[in-house]
């Protein structure tokens, strides 16, 4: 998630130049070239003068022009990033499929966009980037197609430097744009589609929940206060042998979930060695 946002940053800061150091003084200097053809464009003009002319309006319309180009970046660039995550995302007639049918079926051609992993912390399952810190950070990269696209300046102020015009921006997409309320809700509906299968997959993990709070320095002097027979001891060898084959056999230690890529190899060999762990302790209290 780290690498994909530092990527998308560095993206929108090279645009961003562009802007400031290609686009805007381009523009510029060919306005200038052109105004200076016309009798009203002096070094001494004076304010009245230059609300008299047709410069003003010439500006306003060069203004409205670069502003359209500016939010039609803008609107191809919110297309872009919809389309990536459309590729990527969990198709709604998938979203109800169960892990069974997918949890071993790791496409190799088509690789995930981003990877997490699953894994134990305080003895408990959980998501690392959490999921849902995956989905604000997928909208944040959204929104700032906008947000990062303010500021870029109006030529009039440059072109007519000598009349002091105040600074002014171009606008790019307004915050309640219908095209970008389209967009945001049709990313929040992939994005909640595509953790549909991570949380599925937490879900195959949590027979093992036992398994993964369990301590095992209290769980062995607890067995040694019971005094259990030579039976029961066997039988609890047995089930957290059993355990930890089924760990080792729940998934893959990859597995592939369109949008995510879940690691789980870690987890599943913790699991397993604990497992081990306290079966050979109650080996232990058995001999």
């Amino acid at each position: 998630l780290n690498l994909f946002v530092e990527l998308q940053n560095a993206k929108l800061e090279e645009t961003k130049a562009r802007f400031t150091t290609l686009w805007t003084p381009a523009v510029e200097a060919i306005v200038q070239q052109e105004l200076a053809v016309l009798p009203e464009f002096e070094k001494a003009v004076e304010m009245e003068v230059y609300e008299q002319s047709r410069i003003p309006r010439v500006l306003k319309q060069l203004t409205l022009l670069m502003q359209d180009e500016l939010q039609s970046l803008v609107l191809t660039s919110l297309g872009a990033y919809l389309a990536l995550i459309r590729e990527y995302s969990t198709p709604e007639k998938e979203v109800a499929v169960p892990p069974s049918e997918w949890v071993n079926s790791l496409p190799h051609a088509q690789p995930a966009l981003l990877t997490v992993t699953l894994k134990m912390a305080d003895n408990a399952l959980c998501f690392d980037p959490p999921l849902e810190e995956v989905i604000s950070t997928l909208n944040v990269i959204m929104e700032q197609f906008v947000t990062g696209t303010t500021g870029v300046p109006q030529i009039a102020a440059h072109v007519m430097h000598m009349l002091a015009l105040p600074e002014a921006a171009l606008a790019t997409l307004a915050n309640d744009d219908p095209t970008l309320k389209v967009a945001r809700s049709e990313l929040n509906d992939m994005l909640n589609a595509s953790m549909a299968r991570p949380r599925q997959l937490m879900g195959v993990f949590s027979e093992f929940e036992e398994l993964a709070s369990v301590d095992l320095d209290t769980y062995l002097a607890e067995i040694k206060e019971k005094a259990c027979s030579l039976e029961a001891y066997q039988e609890l060898m047995d089930k957290w042998n059993n355990m930890a084959i089924k760990v080792m056999d729940a998934t893959p230690p990859e597995v592939h979930c369109r949008l995510l890529l879940v690691a789980c190899g870690e987890l599943k060999v913790a699991l397993a060695t604990k497992a081990e762990a306290i079966a050979r302790g109650v080996a232990d209290r058995k001999s």
